[in-house]
């Protein structure tokens, strides 16, 4: 499912908050205006938005709890969210939409913010559009961000191009010389990990993983694995190791072991 950013209270918030700043150093005084008064009227305590923003920023803040102190959060936030009424939120955000679109500049909808990926994690956890599962799944990876310390999370930096060529160049002289599109789609993503992409990243890897145990499961009932016993048992090994991989955090191991896997898998297709 496809964000839709202007969609996102969070975002929306930032955004404006954004463009106040800018404002501000050029001295638009007009825009100032403007931003202030859609941020009092729009974002304040007693708004929708405004109550809906507390919760992306209560999440958002926290970090470095227990476990499950970050589940009894969630699950609070969750809770009160489902209190606020859809419509409310919709039409509220149409018509600071509507504003910033007439009074001010649809540039403002493309300002960078820091914590998008974040955002938009937590928009579509949120979403009763998000297939269950997912929705699982993100509910997960976010759990796991509100534990991670603050100093794990500030050091999560993007793989370099240089490193991502090793990299690759490693695997391919030890697996072979091609990568496949699901091996691809999974160096891409690597690659660009990083502190607002981790949540999003774990939620891919942990699909990835549940459709190469699919796959290996679909492979161990056919006929001929069942009468290979050795065959059969080194499945079965490939599964163990998919399965731990939900008790692991992610490094260059497990990512090795994921495109070894995804090989095979194009192999027996």
């Amino acid at each position: 499912m496809k964000h839709n950013k202007k969609r996102n209270t969070a975002f929306l918030y930032e955004a404006l908050v954004k463009e106040l700043t800018k404002a501000s150093l050029r001295s638009d005084k007009s825009g100032q205006s403007i931003i202030s008064s859609i941020l009092k009227e729009h974002f304040n305590t007693n708004s929708v938005l405004g109550k809906e923003l507390e919760l992306y920023q209560t999440i958002v803040s926290t970090s470095e709890v227990e476990a499950d102190t970050a589940e009894r959060i969630l699950s609070e936030v969750k809770r009160v969210y489902h209190t606020l009424s859809p419509k409310e939120i919709y039409d509220e955000q149409s018509e600071v939409i509507s504003k910033v679109n007439k009074d001010l500049t649809k540039d403002i909808f493309r300002n960078f913010i820091s914590n998008y990926k974040s955002l938009a994690t937590i928009n579509q956890m949120f979403s009763d559009k998000t297939p269950i599962n997912k929705r699982i799944m993100l509910e997960k990876a976010v759990i796991e961000k509100m534990i991670m310390p603050k100093t794990k999370q500030q050091h999560m930096k993007p793989i370099d191009n240089i490193t991502y060529k090793m990299f690759v160049n490693k695997f391919n002289e030890k697996y072979g010389d091609t990568l496949n599109e699901n091996q691809k789609i999974l160096l891409s993503r690597y690659v660009t990990l990083s502190p607002e992409t981790a949540v999003e990243f774990k939620v891919y890897i942990n699909e990835e993983i549940s459709r190469l145990k699919s796959s290996i499961v679909n492979l161990q009932n056919k006929k001929e694995v069942l009468l290979d016993e050795s065959l059969s048992n080194k499945n079965k090994q490939i599964l163990d190791i998919l399965e731990s991989f939900k008790q692991q955090s992610i490094n260059d191991n497990m990512i090795k072991t994921i495109l070894k896997v995804q090989s095979l898998e194009s192999e027996i297709e």
